[in-house]
C-alpha cells in the first residue's frame, strides 16, 4: 500500500512541475527542443490519436502523415493523406479542396497526369473530367479556288474536318443583277487517308450583246459521307435574279445562308436646268454570298438628255467577286453597255 501511494505521489509531483516550470516536454528524449518533442525508434511510428477506437491522426516512421483515418499503406513517404474534404477558409467543404481566397501556384496543372501543351486551354469534357485541347481545333486550313471536280487526301492523324463551301454566282442580264451563290459550313467524321472527291461551280455568265442570254451559276457539291453529298445551287441569272439555296438535307452541326437575289433595274428622272430633263437608268446589282458582300457585281448604268436623246453619262457592269457573288445587270442596247456581268466562282475551304 504503501508503495502504490509513494508511485501516485511522484506521478502527481511529475505532472505538477511539467504543468508549471517545465517549457518543453520529452517523448523519447531528455533534452526536448519544442514544447512537445517526440522522438520514436527508427522502426517505430512516433504518433497516433485515436477517438474511440478510429484514428483519426497517425505519423508514420517514413515521415507520412494521415488525417482522418489510420491509412498505414496508402500513405505517402513525407507527405498528407487526408480522409474528406479539406476547407481552407472554408468551414463547410463540399469538395476534396475548396479555398476562400487566392491560389499562387509555381509549378503546372496536370489533369489525369498529363500536362498541357503552350497555347492550350483547360476545358470541360462534359462529364465530370478535364482535359487540354487547342483554342480552335481546326489549326490548318486549304482553300480550293478553282472550277471543276477538286480532290483532297485526309492526313494520316486528321478524323474530323470543318468545311466551308460556296455555289458560284449568276450572270447579269439587262434588267437584273444575277443572283449570289448559296453557302453552307458543317463538320463531318473522315478516316485518315480518305480520298473526298467534290466539285465547285463555275459563275455563269452576262448576257453578252450578240443575244446569247445569261446563265446561271454552277452547283458545289461535298460528300456528307460515303454516296451522300451536300449540295448547293448557284446563283440564278438576271431577269429571274434568285439566290442561290442549300439542298435540305437533314444533318446535325451546320450553317446554311442562301445567297441573295440581285437587284432589278432602277429608273430616275433628274432636271439638269430648266429647259432639260435626263433620265437615269441604274441596272440591277448582282447578289452576294455569305461572308462575300462586297463581292456582288455592280449593275451598269445610263444617263440619257431627253431633250437631245444624247447618252450624256455611263459606266460599266461589274463581274461578281469569287465566292458567290452574282453579276451585275447590263445597261443600253449598244456594246460594251449591254453585256451584263459575270458571277463569282464557288469556293471551298477544308479546315483539320
Amino acid at each position: 500500500m504503501k508503495a502504490v501511494f509513494t508511485l501516485i505521489f511522484h506521478f502527481s509531483f511529475f505532472i505538477f512541475t511539467v504543468g508549471c516550470y517545465s517549457q518543453a516536454v520529452g517523448i523519447g528524449t531528455p533534452n526536448p527542443s519544442d514544447a512537445l518533442h517526440i522522438v520514436g525508434a527508427s522502426n517505430d511510428d512516433p504518433l497516433r490519436v485515436q477517438v474511440g477506437t478510429a484514428t483519426k491522426l497517425r505519423i508514420f516512421n517514413n515521415g507520412g502523415t494521415s488525417i482522418g483515418t489510420n491509412n498505414s499503406s496508402g500513405t505517402p513517404a513525407n507527405g498528407l493523406y487526408v480522409l474528406g474534404n479539406t476547407g481552407l477558409g472554408v468551414n463547410s467543404p463540399i469538395d476534396k479542396l475548396a479555398v476562400s481566397g487566392n491560389v499562387n501556384i509555381t509549378g503546372e496543372i496536370k489533369t489525369d497526369g498529363t500536362s498541357g501543351q503552350q497555347g492550350q486551354l483547360l476545358q470541360s469534357n462534359g462529364n465530370g473530367t478535364m482535359s487540354w485541347a487547342d483554342p480552335c481545333g481546326y489549326k490548318n486550313f486549304r482553300d480550293f479556288p478553282n472550277p471543276g471536280v477538286n480532290q483532297w487526301f485526309v492526313p494520316d492523324d486528321v478524323t474530323e474536318i470543318m468545311v466551308e463551301l460556296w455555289s458560284a454566282g449568276g450572270g447579269g442580264s439587262y434588267n437584273y443583277g444575277g443572283g449570289g451563290g448559296a453557302y453552307l459550313k458543317f463538320k463531318r467524321t473522315v478516316t485518315p487517308n480518305e480520298v473526298l472527291q467534290f466539285s465547285i461551280g463555275a459563275g455563269g455568265t452576262g448576257i453578252t450583246s450578240t443575244g446569247m442570254s445569261a446563265t446561271f451559276g454552277g452547283e458545289t457539291t461535298f460528300p456528307i459521307s460515303p454516296g451522300i453529298e451536300h449540295l448547293l445551287y448557284g446563283g440564278y441569272a438576271g431577269n429571274v435574279g434568285l439566290g442561290g439555296f442549300v439542298v435540305d438535307y437533314i444533318y446535325a452541326d451546320f450553317i446554311r445562308k442562301n445567297g441573295s437575289d440581285g437587284g432589278a433595274t432602277k429608273v430616275t428622272y433628274m432636271q439638269k436646268s430648266a429647259t432639260e430633263f435626263v433620265t437615269k437608268t441604274e441596272y440591277g446589282n448582282g447578289g452576294f454570298a455569305e461572308g462575300n458582300i462586297q463581292g456582288s457585281g455592280e449593275g451598269g448604268t445610263i444617263m440619257i438628255n431627253n431633250t437631245n436623246n444624247i447618252v450624256e453619262q455611263t459606266s460599266y457592269p461589274r463581274s461578281g467577286l469569287q465566292p458567290g457573288g452574282g453579276g451585275g445587270g447590263g445597261a443600253g442596247s449598244s456594246s460594251p453597255l449591254s453585256v451584263g456581268g459575270n458571277g463569282g466562282d464557288g469556293y471551298v475551304i477544308i479546315y483539320w
